[in-house]
């Protein structure tokens, strides 16, 4: 386990070692900022690695939930709505966005029965009025911007608020939570924000996010 600062501090150190001297000038935010870049490109790396290899599942290093997100109703769609609690990885088909449910959806026996499905953001205009095959009863939503609409919610169900699981790209995630990245994915970030704050530097031999 380590966390966002302890990664950025490693960066850190690294840089101020290099033949330029200590950089002074290099501000904690700016680091973290470059920490959730480097973050987001040896993710999609690693999916892609995997897809390669015939597993599609994301890695559920990768994964983190969030708890109570409330929902609110927009008036001028009609239609409930919540705002996603943190920015996901931008991989195929949306599926940064891991699973989304209700906090109390089904029985003690199935306890997280019935997630929502995500279908495509135009499908509200597109189904009006049709029987959609394979969707009947099922909780849908979509992606619009930085919230999730869900066409069928019922106001019972938006009392319960959601549980929001997503590939997160670290920006929701405070820089001292514990975070379980194995370290070849440590030292991949780590030479990606070097080389961002240190372009002419030679970096060492490990392992990159290409090379992953």
């Amino acid at each position: 386990m380590t966390t966002l600062y302890k990664i950025a501090e490693q960066a850190k150190n690294r840089i101020n070692k290099g033949p330029s001297g200590p950089n002074k000038d290099i501000k904690q935010q700016e680091l973290n900022i470059a920490v959730y870049q480097a973050f987001g490109v040896v993710v999609k790396a690693s999916y892609f690695q995997n897809k390669a290899e015939g597993i599609t599942e994301i890695n559920g290093a990768w994964i983190y939930s969030f708890k109570n997100v409330p929902v609110t109703y927009d008036t001028d769609l009609s239609m409930h709505t919540c705002i996603l609690p943190s920015s996901f990885i931008d991989l195929p088909r949306e599926i940064g966005i891991q699973y989304v449910n209700t906090m109390k959806p089904g029985s003690k026996e199935q306890p997280q029965s019935k997630p929502y499905v995500r279908v495509p953001n135009n499908f509200p205009a597109m189904s009006r009025g049709l029987a959609v095959e394979g969707l009947q009863g099922r909780k849908l939503m979509y992606v619009e911007g930085n919230n999730l609409y869900f066409p069928n919610m019922t106001d019972d169900e938006a009392k319960n608020n959601l549980l929001i699981k997503l590939a997160v790209s670290l920006e929701g995630i405070d820089e001292d939570t514990p975070i379980n990245i194995a370290p070849e994915y440590q030292a991949a970030i780590i030479d990606m924000v070097v080389a961002k704050f240190m372009p002419e530097t030679q970096l060492p031999e490990s392992k990159t996010a290409n090379q992953l």
